[in-house]
């Protein structure tokens, strides 16, 4: 299951603030399709919905490899 939550964001173009959903959490034994986003980086991408200025956030996510129990914290800043 990926679980999200909602976010206030500012934008970095015309300082607009606005909520956005973001993903926390993702199991890949419900959700393998996350991993596209993920590789390409379109994962925790959002759009202002004044200026349409595309943002991509830097925020972790913990990502639970089932059935091998794994949990890794995938960190786009590392």
């Amino acid at each position: 299951m990926t679980r999200t939550s909602t976010i206030e964001v500012k934008c970095e173009k015309c300082k607009n603030v606005y909520e956005a959903e973001v993903i926390e959490h993702i199991d890949l034994s419900e959700d393998r399709e996350i991993v596209k986003a993920l590789k390409i980086g379109k994962a925790n991408r959002v759009q202002c919905s004044k200026c349409k200025k595309v943002m991509y956030l830097d925020r972790s996510l913990v990502v639970n490899f089932d059935p091998e129990s794994l949990i890794v914290l995938y960190d786009p800043k590392a």
